[in-house]
Parts: C-alpha cells; sequence; structure tokens
C-alpha cells in the first residue's frame, strides 16, 4: 500500500521524520530538559522560604497541594475550568486538522493563547511558539496530548469540593469519562500519527521469511498478545503441527491460570 507521502503528495509531502522531527520533539525534549535543570536552584530556594511571609501569602492565594484553604477559589476554579476547555479545543481542533489538512491563521492565534495558560506543558507547547505560521505542515501535531488537561481540571474541582453537589456516583461517572477520552485520544492520534509519518529509519522493523509469512519479534509480541487475549484474529496462524500444540497448550494454560 502506498504511503500518505506518495499518495498525497499536496500536504504530506513534507511530513516526515528529517523535517518535523527536530520542532515536535528534539527541540521540545531540550528546553524540558533545561528547564528542569533550571528549576532545581528554583524549587531549593522555594523550600528554603516556605515560612518568609511573602510564600505564605501565595500559599494562602492558591492553596496547599491538595487545595485546601484556597483564600480565592474562583481563581482556581477558573484555572481548571480552562484545563477543561483547553482539552477539548485542541481535541477538536486536531480532529478537524486531520480532515482539512490546513490551519487558519484563527486557530494558529488560539492555539498560542490557550497555550500560554497551560505553561507546564512544554513538550506540547515548544512547537506552538516555535512553529512559525505557513511553514513546516501545521496540520501534523501532538496536541491531542492535552486530552489529559481534562482529567486534571475535573479532578482538581472534585478536590476543591466544587462538584459536591453532584452525586458521588455522577462525580465518579465524570471522572471516568474523563480518563476514557484522554485514553481513547492519546490511542487514536499517537496511531494515526506513526501511520502518516511512519517509523524513523533506526526504528524500521526487520523481517524474517516463515511458513507463517514474513515476521519479526515485535510482529511475534503484538500476535501473541491477541491470541491470549482471546481476540485471535487469525492473518497469523502457525503451520507446523508442534507449534500448533504448543500454542493451543499455551492458551489452556493462560485460561486455566486468569
Amino acid at each position: 500500500m502506498p504511503t500518505c507521502q506518495e499518495a498525497h503528495p499536496e500536504w504530506c509531502s513534507e511530513v516526515s521524520w528529517d523535517v518535523l522531527g527536530w520542532d515536535l520533539l528534539g527541540f521540545p525534549a531540550l528546553v524540558q530538559c533545561g528547564l528542569l535543570v533550571l528549576l532545581i536552584p528554583v524549587r531549593t530556594c522555594w523550600n528554603a522560604s516556605l515560612r518568609t511571609s511573602f510564600i505564605k501569602k501565595v500559599r494562602s492565594i492558591v492553596g496547599e497541594d491538595d487545595l485546601d484553604n484556597v483564600q480565592y477559589p474562583w481563581i482556581v476554579k477558573f484555572i481548571c475550568v480552562l484545563e477543561i476547555i483547553c482539552a477539548l479545543w485542541f481535541f477538536v481542533g486536531w480532529t478537524i486538522r486531520q480532515y482539512s489538512h490546513s490551519v487558519s491563521k484563527t486557530q494558529y492565534l488560539v492555539d498560542q493563547i490557550l497555550s500560554g495558560f497551560l505553561i507546564g506543558d512544554y513538550i506540547i507547547n515548544v512547537p506552538v511558539f516555535t512553529r512559525p505560521y505557513g511553514g513546516s505542515p501545521m496540520w501534523f501535531n501532538f496536541n491531542y496530548l492535552r486530552a489529559i488537561n481534562a482529567i486534571h481540571g475535573v479532578t482538581k474541582l472534585d478536590h476543591m469540593g466544587a462538584l459536591k453537589q453532584m452525586g458521588d456516583m455522577h462525580r465518579m461517572f465524570l471522572v471516568l469519562t474523563c480518563r476514557i477520552f484522554a485514553l481513547v485520544t492519546w490511542l487514536v492520534g499517537t496511531t494515526m500519527n506513526l501511520e502518516i509519518i511512519g517509523d524513523p529509519e533506526f526504528l524500521e522493523d526487520t523481517f524474517t521469511e516463515t511458513n507463517m509469512g514474513s515476521l519479526s519479534v515485535i510482529q511475534m509480541t503484538y500476535w501473541i498478545f491477541t491470541t491470549i487475549s482471546t481476540v485471535g484474529y487469525g492473518f497469523f496462524f502457525q503451520r507446523p503441527c508442534f507449534l500448533g500444540s504448543s500454542s493451543y497448550l499455551q492458551s489452556l494454560l493462560e485460561w486455566s491460570t486468569a
């Protein structure tokens, strides 16, 4: 089957690790490591100044680690709600761009504005600000990873008691919905992006011709998991009688110990 670059050269020709690897992963990872190093003395000074009047004032505004005793709870609630909005915006935006394969100037500006509120997401934030509009393919990105902010927002709101008017069952259902949303979004987005951009050269799989066809260790790992989970799609199956029998015994062993 043709790759995305071969089938859709008009909007996919530049989607490659050579073009986007540094912009989307290399430079953001470098920034992340640099900030972690720079934050070590900042964290040390913060811990040493916990009893100063300034730090006490800051902690009284934003609350403790468990979000108790917040002096201005509406500020924290606003940030939590904003996290949820950002998660939905970036997921919907990423989905739309997978079909339009383009980014409007308005979408680009809104991405930058909302990213400014999510300072901690360096890996995702850095490309938003460093990739010039109209440069490398803007529609290809990892913004869907922000779906996890929905979990953070709802969890913080729950800890602050902002959801206390809801019943326990409804709160559990809301948190579970956010977790499923984040999990499915991460899996869909990552699979879609990797299928489009392909494997980097150093990760390309190598195959060995066997009676089952072209196989590799990664393929066999996938086949074993689908077999022991009782899915068993059937497009891989063992031909030698001994291997078929061992697979059957393996399945019985897995079933008996489950």
